[in-house]
């Protein structure tokens, strides 16, 4: 039993690992023949013109960049703000608070920034800015900083702490201040840890799809100003809906999924590097901020993080004040009554109840799917692995959880389209494709939540089944397992807010809107996120709209709740192993 056990734990590992070169596998041989007609640097022009036979992805890979940093800048202000703010500058119960309202921000689904900059920002920018010009660089700029911003807080704060809690003790002992601590210790011992979050936030700002489709204009053109209208090559796989799949403007998307996972496999090979340089020896600046300096950047520091907090309360304010008139029961059914639709006797046409329903399944099955290869795998890299494997396998989770939601999508359209093409002529994007693209997704994040409550058990727990002579695989179900059970329910909870807030994926892979409930795993479907992008394009009347901002309300509601759970059920564990060892 224990052999097969472990022969699983390699399988599964095995498997993982695969993922990542199946993606690239799948994107190259949908680009080859781009390759083969010659038409490889032809992609590398400035005109897009489909009827003129003109292919260039250098605005979209401009659009890209100039958005992505742009957006990298204002979060970078902002986050390294609150950071500092946070650890060093704010009273206890205060940082605390803002600490837990900066993780919960992390469970904030991408398509309410976009839908409430959609009807707020935009409509301001052309009524007191510029005319005509909402949709453009700025918007998805501004916004996008607001989805990277956590991310990047988090990771910074992290590093922050570590090294105040290094070095706090000798630095009060010596007279140092608070301030003296923070921009002579703290800073010059952290830079490549700031330099890593700077650079892990632009790339979360690079694989953003919804932002920059919903906001930034799609314009087939080469910005040249800040308010210029501009395409992401996220939107504009996102947009090519080509019903000749042996189009070059369809293979050309796969070129574009090829460029961001090139890119996303150099910033983690980027971040790798970072920390394998990390300077740990510590050594004073050879110059030390004056006093009005240091009043000046604290002051900086409030006001660009009160920015931030204003400017997302704006966000969920605004939603709330459309939405809340629009919940209701009415919003869910429609017309029809409950019991009818809770027994599938009636159909509902006009209400959200086929996409929560939609979502639900959806979830549920990528859950289902997931869970087995993450667990598995999770267990293999904690307590199975030699320390060589555990750092190759580590390095190919990094990629699979850093590549662009967009590319894992494509990848789900690719296989529907060869399995369709050699294989199964009756499959379609749909339900089950939609599960398994959703299922690749969130492994690597239930992989290194597993893995991470695996090592942090106490030594003392970790020997207890192996001194009474169990072997490693009984000590890991009769022991290890049971200790760190909540902590594993989080993880899948985690996990579920992730694929449930998810939209780019599903919108590559079966998700459409009016398609009912699926009666079968091989139809389309409805989903929550994909209904609220819908209605932001396609609403015919105030009354449709006010729908959306209720659906909003709802899958924010739902969002948050699982990720707070989440977080709840870590702290427990967290104050439990405290107790443990102490």
């Amino acid at each position: 039993m224990g052999t097969l056990f472990r022969f699983g734990l390699v399988a599964s590992a095995g498997v993982t690992s695969s993922l990542v070169f199946s993606i690239l596998a799948f994107l190259v041989y949908f680009a080859l023949p781009l390759f083969d007609q010659n038409l490889f640097f032809n992609f590398f022009t400035s005109h897009w013109d489909e009827t003129h036979h003109l292919y260039g992805l250098l605005p979209m890979i401009l659009g890209t960049l100039y958005i992505s940093s742009l957006a990298t800048l204002f979060a970078f202000a902002m986050s390294f703000s609150i950071a500092s703010l946070i650890e060093h500058f704010l009273p206890p119960k205060l940082s605390r608070a803002l600490e837990a309202l900066v993780v919960l921000l992390c469970g904030v689904p991408t398509v309410l920034y976009a839908f409430a900059a959609l009807f707020l920002l935009v409509p301001y920018i052309n009524a007191y800015l510029f005319s005509g010009h909402g949709l453009s660089i700025f918007s998805a700029s501004l916004v996008l900083s607001f989805v990277v911003l956590p991310t990047m807080s988090i990771m910074m704060l992290n590093a922050f702490k570590a090294i105040s809690k290094r070095y706090k003790k000798g630095a009060f002992c010596l007279g140092a201040s608070k301030r003296q601590l923070f921009f002579c210790i703290v800073l010059p011992q952290s830079k490549e840890q700031i330099i890593g979050a700077l650079v892990f936030g632009f790339a979360r700002a690079v694989g953003d799809t919804l932002i920059a489709l919903m906001l930034a204009g799609n314009a087939l053109q080469l910005p040249h100003a800040l308010f210029d209208s501009a395409r992401t090559l996220t939107a504009h796989i996102a947009l090519i809906n080509a019903n000749d799949y042996e189009s070059i403007a369809f293979k050309a998307i796969f070129l574009c999924g090829l460029i961001l996972f090139i890119f996303t496999c150099s910033v983690v090979l980027g971040l790798n590097y970072l920390k394998k340089t990390q300077n740990s020896t510590f050594s004073l600046p050879r110059y030390f901020i004056h006093g009005w300096m240091e009043k000046i950047i604290i002051t900086m520091f409030y006001c660009f993080a009160l920015i931030a907090f204003v400017c997302v309360a704006l966000f969920f304010g605004f939603v709330l004040y459309k939405g809340i008139s629009a919940l209701s029961l009415k919003l869910i059914f429609d017309d029809a009554s409950i019991w009818g639709v809770l027994s599938f006797k009636e159909r509902v046409f006009d209400g959200i109840f086929n996409a929560i329903i939609g979502s639900f399944f959806v979830v549920f099955l990528a859950i289902i799917l997931a869970l087995p290869l993450g667990f598995l795998t999770g267990i293999y890299l904690a307590l199975f692995a030699s320390s060589k494997i555990r750092s190759i396998l580590g390095f190919f989770c990094e990629i699979l959880s850093s590549i662009p939601s967009i590319v894992i999508g494509l990848f789900g359209l690719s296989i529907t389209i060869f399995l369709h093409k050699h294989y199964m002529a009756s499959l379609y994007p749909s339900l089950i494709v939609s599960a398994l693209a959703l299922a690749v997704l969130i492994i690597p994040y239930i992989i290194k939540l597993t893995d991470a409550a695996l090592t942090s058990i106490p030594s003392t727990m970790q020997q207890i089944g192996l001194n009474l002579g169990a072997t490693k695989v009984q000590n890991l179900f009769l022991v290890q397992l049971p200790y760190i059970s909540k902590e594993l329910l989080g993880g899948v909870i985690l996990a579920m807010g992730r694929a449930v807030e998810d939209t780019a994926v599903i919108m590559m892979t079966g998700a459409v809107a009016m398609a009912g409930i699926p009666s079968s795993l091989l139809q389309k479907y409805e989903a929550l996120p994909f209904f609220i992008y819908h209605i932001s394009s396609e609403y015919a009347n105030k009354e449709q709209l006010n729908q959306g901002f209720g659906a909003s309300i709802i899958l924010l509601t739902l969002s948050l709740c699982l990720f707070a759970t989440a977080i709840f059920l870590q702290k427990l564990i967290a104050k439990r192993s405290h107790i443990a060892i102490y």
